[in-house]
């Protein structure tokens, strides 16, 4: 089990759990709801919250692949995290990176050449500690999609 302040930093971090559960050998998965036996948490793979048959867990390890382009061929970085993927991304994209972002940009796994032509560029944001207020934009045909599309997949009812 890890506190929030483990986990988590910036103006948000009082929105984030109190606390975290860090599964034992990630055996266990949570329920829906509770089952006949009284049980919440089971490490039975049949799981009663998707009508879809279970394939997979998140797991604090995983992969991050990179091809084509301004990547280095036949590189293994095992010092990756998953929070390196967005200044990555934006990187590749052209864009900025915002200077207080969590993460890095792993440049071991770029070719020297185009590094040295496109150095990365790096952002001052302005933060206020609060959650935009912007009115939401009215749903349209593509939020409709990605909708249905999370409800057959069991994320939303």
């Amino acid at each position: 089990m890890h506190h929030r302040d483990e986990v988590y930093s910036g103006p948000f971090l009082q929105d984030a759990p109190d606390l975290l559960i860090h599964w034992k050998d990630y055996a266990y998965f949570t329920k829906k709801g509770i089952d006949k036996e009284g049980l919440i948490f089971s490490n039975d793979l049949t799981l009663d919250s998707s009508s879809f048959p279970h394939t997979g867990t998140h797991r604090l390890d995983g992969i991050f692949l990179a091809r084509g382009g301004p990547i280095r061929p036949g590189q293994w970085r095992s010092d990756l995290r998953i929070v390196d993927v967005a200044p990555s991304l934006l990187y590749l994209l052209g864009e900025a990176i915002p200077e207080d972002m969590d993460g890095r940009l792993p440049t071991a796994m770029l070719d020297e050449g185009y590094l040295a032509k496109n150095p990365p560029r790096y952002t001052r944001v302005e933060s206020t500690g609060k959650p935009p207020t912007d009115a939401p934009r009215p749903p349209d045909a593509e939020d409709e999609a990605l909708r249905d599309r999370l409800r057959s997949l069991g994320y939303i009812e």
